[in-house]
């Protein structure tokens, strides 16, 4: 077993080499890694876990990039699970990062509270049924449901910021997949208002932005019928 500190630079290292592959159209590649990256989250996932929860108040951001990694990877584990078993241990996964989000929160450190809360909305609406479900999906709703809030008064309290352009796009986009129009319009426009443009983010950024747009122009074609 390796050491914490080369466990965590290979970890950052497959996500950086897997998120690039994935915009590319590499497909062997990709699955190689794929693969790769689940054996070692198997192997190592429990220990870098336990140093990771140890580390002291200073080293909040590597656990940050640890729980946000580690969220992610919860995907990839999907399809191999029982899928009895899979809403359960997405709760300990989210678990996990509720600790972090609330330990980001007692700091003030809101940039990295919002992204952290906006990934745990995206891996929960991206790997339950969010229409239908066992009552812990539905738990895992009502949560992200919390956190989408809470981003939203952690932005309105602090106002228009270049940081958050990309969140504009990724609160409409979870607002519309959660049914809220009033806060998936207003992040839709607030996106807007900024004049910048969308085709500078990442493709599953772009995505989004396409898919909201497409529902609020809809939204807005039956409001005028």
């Amino acid at each position: 077993m390796l050491p914490f500190e080369k466990l965590f630079e290979l970890n950052k290292e497959l996500f950086y080499i897997l998120t690039r592959l994935a915009d590319s159209n590499l497909i062997e590649p990709f699955r190689q890694i794929y693969g790769e990256l689940c054996s070692f989250f198997r192997d190592s996932i429990d220990s870098i876990d336990r140093k990771v929860l140890s580390l002291g108040e200073p080293f909040v951001y590597e656990r940050w990039q640890w729980e946000n990694n580690r969220l992610f990877a919860a995907r990839f584990f999907q399809k191999e699970m029982n899928q009895a078993e899979w809403p359960g241990y997405l709760t300990k996964v989210v678990d996990h990062m509720e600790d972090l989000i609330q330990e980001l929160d007692d700091n003030d450190a809101v940039l990295l509270s919002v992204e952290a809360k906006l990934n745990l909305v995206d891996e929960v609406l991206a790997t339950i049924d969010h229409k239908s479900g066992s009552s812990i999906q539905n738990d895992l709703i009502e949560e992200s449901r919390k956190y989408l809030t809470e981003t939203n008064n952690q932005i309105t309290a602090i106002g228009n910021h270049v940081s958050f352009c990309s969140s504009y796009i990724r609160i409409a986009f979870y607002a519309m997949t959660l049914g809220e129009c009033s806060l998936c319009s207003k992040y839709y426009n607030s996106f807007l208002a900024t004049g910048i443009a969308v085709q500078q983010f990442s493709q599953w950024i772009r995505q989004y932005f396409a898919e909201v747009e497409r529902y609020i122009l809809s939204c807005n074609d039956n409001s005028g019928n």
